[in-house]
């Protein structure tokens, strides 16, 4: 008989997680079945909790991420309420460098989450030609690669990806006001999600640094929204994740 596989289900404003906790279980699953939502649990990632407060992120397709804003969140809030840690602040080791976040406390069980990002590099602005439309996209990484488009071109985000050989997460950033922008996310290897933190916080970035918006900024994603403030040349996050269920892995996944 194989052995239990016991995981957790997360999320946060839909953008949802299986997390394995490998520090009690030295397991593996297989991602893509695990993250398919019609013959597995159903998942945009599953994250890996390892030795040292570090968190492996892994995309439905299999790829490994760098990083994951939400799932960062998430992961947060598993440590605190699984009793891995007692404090009101975490910091969290991911392939894209270290996230810092700050819980907020009701009674024994944990509220928001502020997550301060890793430090944002730019890239630059790369000129696309998408079918024949000249379209600015801004280059920058928060331990993970963004392009972020001021327009909905949603439509053809499968066409920008292979642009960038599939190795890019794609933001479509509509500007309501100086503090409230209009959000989709393509992100590499999952495709369109209902959120996407680093996402978020990527653009709101290239929103300040190029297109003049506030430096607190109410981010409107499908799945909800959630708040982004840029500090210091860092980026900062808030939201409210949730457990959503635990269970069991019994058969080859």
């Amino acid at each position: 008989m194989e052995e239990k596989k016991v995981f957790y289900k997360y999320q946060n404003l839909g953008n949802d997680f299986v997390i394995i906790d490998r520090i009690s279980q030295k397991i593996s699953v297989d991602v893509r079945k695990v993250c398919d939502r019609h013959f597995g649990i159903g998942a945009d990632g599953v994250l890996y909790l390892e030795e040292g407060y570090t968190m492996r992120i892994f995309n439905p397709d299999g790829s490994e991420a760098e990083m994951c804003g939400n799932g960062a969140l998430c992961m947060a809030k598993f440590l605190y309420e699984k009793g891995y840690v007692d404090g009101k602040e975490i910091s969290l080791q991911t392939k894209g460098g270290e996230v810092r976040l700050y819980l907020e406390l009701r009674g024994n069980r944990v509220g928001r989450v502020r997550e301060r990002m890793p430090e944002p590099e730019i890239k630059g602005i790369k000129k696309l030609d998408v079918d024949g439309k000249s379209v600015e996209a801004f280059l920058l990484s928060l331990g993970n690669p963004h392009a972020v488009i001021f327009e909905d071109l949603s439509a053809k985000a499968e066409r920008i990806e292979e642009i960038f050989n599939g190795d890019m997460n794609v933001e479509f950033a509509e500007i309501i006001s100086p503090s409230r922008i209009k959000l989709k996310v393509y992100e590499r290897g999952a495709g369109f999600t209902l959120a996407c933190g680093t996402g978020a916080c990527a653009s709101v970035f290239a929103g300040y640094r190029y297109k003049g918006i506030a430096d607190k900024v109410e981010v409107s994603l499908p799945g909800g929204s959630l708040e982004v403030e840029v500090m210091d040349n860092r980026v900062y996050m808030s939201s409210e994740p949730a457990e959503v269920f635990k269970g069991v892995i019994e058969n080859d996944c």
